[in-house]
């Protein structure tokens, strides 16, 4: 990577890369950051850190990653002593910007410390308020675009608001839920595999497959020092690629911090190979999508709303969709068929989904026309209303993170209760935190 004389000529040769690699972009900038950042300069590091999120700040705030241009590549050079460390490594700020804004998604700790000499560049180029800001002021600026979410993993989960507006989802939303990635598996009649890194022990595929084993890794663990009480549980973070999901296997305390990735989850198929736990970009949006989906269904599953339960009072299921089916916009797919999309604003809260208090009482949002009303109109509108009943209530059952999913407790099932998911130890539940890292909001995706 060459020199660069201003910030248009860096956007330019940018803007080449992304010509050149398309959608690969990502995996080649990813390449080139580990190269800059392992030679270990607080200069290189904060560079690969900006490169690192270029591509994002580009499209949501220019102006802040013209700030970050400026600080590294043109105050930094003149000030070679600039150490992000000098007021000592536990400094709060630094913790804070390490483990609740974007870097305490990243598993390198040579990106993530890297992060923290881009925040420092921008606080002493004085480019951010002539100065006058905090470190940490500075971060909730620099990291805006981004969602965080800590749900148990040695990294927290991580989404730009811009891919979470594409899927008319919030981040709340997403940790709600999150556990129906494994739970979906086991309703397909999938068995689920806690998968051990093997400096914990070189098991045989039978032998993963016993509970017996990892109850014997979780007794071997106790053994440390401070760990005689530790626990196991599954976690979520996002794929090597950056868009999809995988789930993990952790052990120790997490409320102190205390506690390690011990291996992964894989899942046996019906000619008994086994698969990791790795779901793709479209994969998880569509799991993600069919847990919120269960809301507005349930809701619409009343008794008394159906054609035999006395329905001749209101609209039937069937007729109630087909209204609100109709209230929407026609357009033309890139395929050429015909479909129809929310015709609402497509702007602020009414782009995402109704609340859960409000179901019953609001008009459906973005995310329920799109992702329930139209889809399932076209299939299904031909039917009779109790054909059109039943496979709505099918769905509900077989394809969303359902009523009995969320509170029959399905996990104690998978190896004797041993492994607990998010949401279900004592005092811990998934941490979501909004994009300017100024509210921290506690949920519980069992809720």
């Amino acid at each position: 990577m060459s020199k660069f004389n201003d910030y248009l000529e860096f956007k330019d040769w940018y803007s080449g890369i992304e010509a050149v690699y398309g959608e690969d972009t990502g995996t080649y900038m990813s390449q080139l950051v580990n190269t800059i950042t392992t030679k270990k300069t607080p200069l290189n590091m904060a560079k690969g850190a900006f490169l690192s999120i270029y591509g994002d700040l580009k499209e949501s705030n220019e102006s802040v990653a013209i700030k970050l241009y400026k600080s590294v590549y043109e105050y930094a050079p003149r000030e070679p002593t600039t150490n992000v460390f000098e007021y000592g490594k536990n400094l709060f700020d630094t913790r804070e910007i390490e483990r609740t804004f974007f870097p305490s998604s990243i598993e390198d700790s040579n990106l993530r410390a890297g992060h923290v000499h881009l925040v420092s560049f921008g606080h002493k180029s004085g480019r951010f308020a002539e100065g006058s800001m905090t470190r940490l002021d500075i971060a909730k600026e620099i990291y805006s675009p981004y969602a965080i979410a800590d749900v148990g993993g040695k990294e927290n989960l991580s989404f730009t608001l811009k891919e979470l507006k594409k899927n008319n989802m919030t981040i709340d939303m997403v940790t709600d839920g999150l556990p129906y990635l494994m739970k979906h598996f086991e309703k397909q009649g999938h068995k689920l595999v806690p998968w051990t890194l093997n400096k914990y022990g070189d098991f045989t595929i039978e032998e993963r497959m016993n509970p017996d084993t990892i109850h014997i890794l979780l007794e071997t663990l106790r053994q440390q020092e401070g760990w005689s009480d530790a626990t196991m549980w599954a976690a979520y973070r996002r794929s090597e690629d950056g868009k999809g999901m995988e789930v993990t296997l952790n052990a120790g305390h997490h409320g102190s911090g205390n506690f390690e990735t011990v291996g992964v989850w894989k899942y046996v198929k019906d000619d008994g190979e086994v698969e990791n736990l790795i779901f793709s970009e479209d994969e998880m949006w569509k799991l993600l999508k069919s847990a919120w989906n269960t809301h507005y269904m349930d809701a619409e599953n009343d008794f008394w709303e159906m054609s035999h339960g006395g329905s001749q009072l209101q609209d039937t299921l069937k007729e109630k969709m087909e209204y609100w089916y109709n209230q929407g916009e026609e357009y033309t797919k890139e395929d050429g068929t015909k479909s129809r999309r929310y015709a609402g604003s497509q702007g602020g809260s009414n782009y995402v989904a109704i609340p859960k208090w409000g179901i019953e009482i609001m008009n459906p949002k973005a995310y329920e026309y799109e992702n329930i009303i139209v889809r399932f109109w076209e299939e299904h509108g031909h039917k009779s209303d109790a054909e059109f009943e039943k496979a709505w209530e099918d769905e509900l059952r077989n394809n969303t993170y359902n009523f009995e999913d969320r509170h029959m407790q399905w996990w104690k099932r998978q190896f004797r209760g041993l492994i607990a998911p998010p949401g279900s130890l004592p005092g811990y539940g998934a941490v979501s935190q909004s994009f300017a890292g100024s509210i921290i909001d506690t949920v519980n995706p069992f809720d």
